[in-house]
């Protein structure tokens, strides 16, 4: 039986300021796609944070 746990999928500015939130929910363990439209972010330096139960990562993205 997979156990699954909560992801967070969420936007930051440079400054930590939580811009979105992309998904927030309970999900089994799989592939999953998600769409992101920056058009309604300002120029700038932003981090796309993941985590889902104790793992963690950040990937950089620049605005223009």
């Amino acid at each position: 039986m997979a156990i699954g746990s909560v992801v967070d999928l969420s936007v930051y500015n440079i400054h930590g300021k939580k811009m979105k939130t992309l998904i927030n929910e309970y999900q089994m363990p799989d592939e999953y796609t998600v769409r992101f439209d920056v058009a309604d972010l300002p120029a700038g330096i932003y981090l796309i944070w993941l985590q889902a139960g104790k793992w963690q990562a950040a990937v950089k993205l620049i605005r223009m």
